[in-house]
């Protein structure tokens, strides 16, 4: 039996899966240190050891690329409205856990450093700056709009304006610890992630619990 016959279809899945990371990773690090419009398609298929066709039979271009990473950043924000988590939790856990991890990606250095890129390209690219929001601040607070709008139907919660409530609780997560960490400034003494994000969910709820 051949090498290609033995590969089972879920080890090909695998396989495929690992090369996107792998080329998703590169191009992050290389925007990062060159920009996006420094970065060529040559560069990252150089860095990731891959070809262009490679790239290509992934990723339309640099855009899809760059679409990508804000996407990856979105789908851990907020894979806790999803799936069975639904159905198997209460309102406070589901959004105690989705603001810690929340709060945890804002300061993570890789995360400011991305933000920080977005806003430096974005008047030069303004069609990529908003394919980055639609895949990521936007689609994360689409799908927390979802679910308050399920738990209102439900009776959990009263919520009348299910999008504009979602942005009031990503407001009041970043607050200033984002704006001080995009800075590089930490006051001394500030609460850990896990309170700050029982606090905000504790606050969130005062307004639009049923």
């Amino acid at each position: 039996m051949s090498q290609d016959q033995a590969t089972s279809p879920g080890s090909a899945v695998r396989m495929r899966t690992t090369k996107r990371d792998l080329i998703l990773n590169t191009a992050r690090d290389l925007f990062l240190v060159q920009g996006f419009e420094g970065t060529s398609i040559d560069q990252i298929a150089e860095a990731a050891r891959v070809s262009r066709q490679t790239i290509y039979n992934n990723f339309d271009g640099k855009e899809a690329l760059f679409k990508a990473l804000a996407g990856a950043l979105a789908d851990h924000v907020v894979e806790p409205l999803l799936g069975d988590e639904l159905q198997g939790s209460d309102v406070e856990t589901t959004l105690t856990t989705l603001a810690e991890r929340t709060l945890s990606l804002m300061v993570l250095p890789s995360t400011l450093a991305l933000h920080r890129l977005v806003v430096t390209e974005a008047p030069k690219f303004p069609s990529v700056a908003r394919q980055i929001y639609q895949s990521g601040a936007a689609r994360a607070a689409q799908a927390l709009a979802a679910y308050l709008a399920l738990q209102s139907a439900r009776g959990v919660l009263a919520v009348e304006d299910a999008e504009l409530a979602a942005e009031h609780f990503f407001g009041m997560l970043a607050g200033h610890r984002q704006y001080r960490a995009l800075l590089g400034v930490e006051e001394p003494g500030r609460p850990p992630i896990d309170t700050r994000a029982a606090e905000t969910v504790r606050a969130f709820l005062r307004a639009y619990r049923a």
